[in-house]
């Protein structure tokens, strides 16, 4: 009775008409039922309900794997010798929505004779793996992520207990709301910044210092203050009340923005403190946290500067090699804000400049493309991360790709110095297509539920793919209809839309996303991403998030103005200098 009264009687019948398509049923994904579904009409993938209705008692039909996948394999083989006849040719139809955007919206990368040629075929590869595990069930991510979250804050209470009971005259002389402000961070910023094991490190190094001294203590708190308000903020009703339900004291909004401002600024004080003792652990600190505050906070460009002082202090104490055996995990926070952040100044990062040895290297373009450096390979393969992205090798090649961007302006001098830029990109090029992150790389994330090698590589695909993208534009430009930029949106998109929405992984999609919007120009491709993102700030409450909304929406308001060539980058540097793709 299903598939054969076809797909009108199908759709139209009450009686016999399915919750799910097809497509969504397969996928074992929720369907809004809509002719064509949402999901579908996104995907640019045929709607259809055309199968079997399945009867009390009877068991359920199984697919026969092997002729799907025979199919897929010949679909993805398919060789299109004419443009217009592939436009026209009605392909056989993947049983696989992923598959089927990846055939219908790159069906030339398989034959490409450059580059991307083998980050064609070992996707299609991939891809056909994933068909392989369907999802099950539904899963409750953030119920998942929820229950992940209680355990990091039973752990997160006892390095707080500890470092309590390590200097309790120190702490229970605080003002209350210092204190208060001090256990939000503890038990709501920093499961919500760190990756698990990260955490309980940061704590223990952090804790101690803040009740002890008022330089590192002002950051948290202001930190704190600032998540605090946002958080609030969202409430459409009964302000303060989350805050108030959580244990704290009860206050108002607008008391809450001026803890905000007032910490803020004491913070801001760090900078002008005049560093007396660069052995001090604090003073390299506070100016990371500094440089964190204002990243999260996005409209701010002070983490510029507390960056550049931080590479000093560094600088002083030996480079970033010794500083790494005697203070791994200063280096390593300091490795991972640099490195992001790089990708909104477009100039080499401090730790490629930042001697590691001693001894100044000599200032040639061909030593900003070196990847024979352990010591810096070590800290950036490190277990420390934030919550925000895997980190690893991946950032050191966004690194190189910033570098590569400062070098713009000097490639047209001269031939030689042309040539030179063009080599650097094919390094950073090749290094990108054999990237894959190490094991280290997951084993501090709470990775829970079902289809996890999914999630974990298409997270990974969508990393890789914006870095492509990135590199792309900074090669060629901006323009969006060109054919690899819109190799690498549909490839991006597809992947995102793998990672489930809620999972511990969506709060690592910002770079994706913005590379996404940048090339997006198709109503619907925009709609999903502003999705994404405003779930992403609703997870999150950082203000950083809410900057990203704000400058997608104006590089798509200058359709008009400028047509597909619109310049995104230089939007975010003159427009949105506060803002870091974390």
């Amino acid at each position: 009775m299903g598939g054969s009264k076809g797909y009108h009687e199908a759709t139209h019948n009450p009686r016999l008409r399915k919750k799910a398509c097809d497509k969504c049923h397969k996928m074992k994904q929720i369907c809004d039922g809509g002719i064509p579904c949402s999901r579908c009409k996104r995907l640019k993938a045929e709607c259809t309900f055309q199968r079997v209705l399945k009867k009390p008692g009877r068991p359920s039909k199984k697919v026969p794997v092997d002729k799907e996948l025979a199919k897929r394999v010949e679909c993805s083989s398919h060789e299109v010798s004419d443009s217009r006849l592939a436009e026209t040719r009605e392909s056989p139809i993947p049983s696989n929505a992923f598959t089927k955007v990846f055939l219908d919206k790159s069906k030339e990368l398989i034959n490409l004779q450059n580059p991307f040629s083998n980050i064609g075929e070992r996707f299609l590869d991939m891809l056909l793996t994933f068909s392989e595990e369907p999802r099950q069930y539904e899963v409750d991510n953030e119920t998942l992520s929820e229950s992940s979250e209680k355990n990091e804050i039973l752990q997160a209470e006892q390095v707080f207990n500890d470092a309590i009971n390590g200097f309790p005259l120190d702490y229970w002389r605080l003002p209350e709301k210092e204190m208060q402000l001090l256990q939000y961070f503890v038990f709501e910023v920093s499961p919500i910044l760190f990756i698990d094991k990260t955490s309980n490190s940061f704590l223990q190094m952090v804790i101690p210092l803040a009740i002890k001294g008022q330089r590192i203590r002002n950051i948290l708190i202001a930190i704190a203050a600032i998540r605090r308000y946002e958080e609030d903020a969202q409430l459409p009703e009964k302000p303060s009340s989350l805050y108030v339900s959580k244990g704290y004291s009860v206050t108002t909004r607008s008391e809450f923005l001026r803890d905000m401002l007032t910490y803020k600024s004491e913070a801001e004080l760090t900078l002008v403190l005049e560093e007396t003792d660069y052995f001090d652990d604090s003073v390299l600190l506070s100016l990371l946290l500094l440089a964190m505050l204002s990243v999260l906070e996005g409209t701010s460009f002070m983490w510029a500067s507390a960056m550049k002082r931080a590479s000093i202090v560094i600088s002083k104490r030996g480079g970033v090699k010794k500083l790494f055996k005697d203070r791994p995990l200063l280096v390593h926070l300091f490795s991972y804000l640099d490195l992001v952040s790089s990708l909104s100044t477009c100039i080499q990062p401090y730790v490629e400049t930042i001697p590691s040895d001693g001894f100044k290297r000599e200032d040639t373009l061909e030593n900003y493309a070196k990847f024979d450096e352990k010591e810096i390979a070590k800290v950036l393969n490190s277990s420390f991360g934030f919550r925000f992205s895997i980190g690893g090798e991946i950032f050191k090649l966004l690194g190189n790709i910033s570098t590569l961007a400062s070098l713009r302006h000097i490639r047209d001098q001269n031939v030689a110095y042309g040539k030179e830029f063009d080599t650097i990109a094919d390094v950073i090029e090749n290094h990108l297509q054999s990237w894959q992150p190490s094991e280290e790389s997951w084993e501090n994330f709470s990775l829970t539920g079902p289809a996890i090698e999914l999630q974990k590589n298409s997270y990974v695909l969508a990393l890789q793919w914006a870095a492509f993208l990135r590199l792309h534009q900074v090669r060629y430009g901006y323009n969006r209809e060109d054919r690899k930029a819109q190799i690498c949106l549909r490839t991006i998109l597809q992947s995102i839309d793998n990672i489930d929405k809620g999972a511990d992984l969506e709060t690592g999609l910002i770079f994706p996303i913005i590379m996404a919007g940048s090339v997006a120009f198709e109503q619907d491709d925009r709609e999903y991403i502003m999705e994404r993102v405003r779930r992403i700030k609703k997870k999150l409450k950082f203000g950083y998030v809410n900057e990203v909304e704000k400058m997608l929406l104006t590089i798509w308001s200058r359709d008009d103005k400028e047509g597909h060539n619109v310049n995104w980058a230089a939007i975010r540097y003159y427009e949105y200098p506060g803002l870091v793709m974390f």
